[in-house]
């Protein structure tokens, strides 16, 4: 994803997705550092989606979380979420 290589990766607080493509970008975690706020609505990430995506290295920082409709049959391991302030489940079989 281009967005992931300009300068405007870093200062970003907020980023939503609405694409299965997605998780294909969240292993370069570090041009995310000043993420917030992520938005995986409807991109179906499953349950070893959510694995990576906890595993990242802007996930302690977030503070709002959606992963509604993303295919998750379990709350997923969230180690270092407790700044987390928002977490949408909705739409999975959970």
């Amino acid at each position: 994803m281009a967005l992931l290589g300009s300068p405007l990766a870093a200062g970003l607080e907020s980023l939503r997705f609405a694409s299965s493509a997605a998780p294909a970008m969240l292993h370069q975690a570090e041009a995310l550092a000043g993420l917030r706020r992520l938005g995986l609505p409807g991109c179906r990430i499953g349950d070893e989606g959510a694995a990576r995506l906890a595993s990242a290295a802007f996930f302690p920082r977030l503070l709002a979380l959606d992963l509604g409709n993303c295919n998750l049959s379990s709350l997923p391991p969230l180690p270092g979420s407790a700044g987390l302030r928002s977490l949408d489940l909705a739409y999975n079989h959970i």
